[in-house]
């Protein structure tokens, strides 16, 4: 109705969000498994995936700069998700973040 949508940062927000979602669950699956308590698993798991997304976010690695940057881009899913968002599909980051 507004114009020709670009496909490609459609598909690829998609599939992001649902590599994203996965490797989420898969860190909440790992640390539910190490503790009996449902609340502490909870509580842990968001803590670990926010402190993932902060790690490769522009905001952060642009604060810190230099080498330190790239390997913190390496290590966050933010810099994952934000890459195959606009529609850039590589490798290296479908191998990331299923995991």
């Amino acid at each position: 109705m507004l114009g020709n949508l670009d496909w490609g940062p459609v598909f690829g927000g998609y599939l992001a969000a649902l590599l994203m979602a996965a490797a989420y669950v898969a860190i909440g699956l790992f640390i539910s498994s190490r503790t009996n308590n449902q609340i502490v698993a909870l509580i842990v798991t968001v803590l670990l995936c926010g402190i993932f997304y902060a790690v490769g976010s522009r905001g952060v690695t642009d604060f810190v700069g230099g080498a330190a940057a790239d390997i913190l881009r390496a290590i966050g899913i933010g810099s994952r998700f934000e890459s195959i968002e606009r529609g850039i599909i590589d490798l290296r980051d479908l191998v990331y973040l299923p995991r």
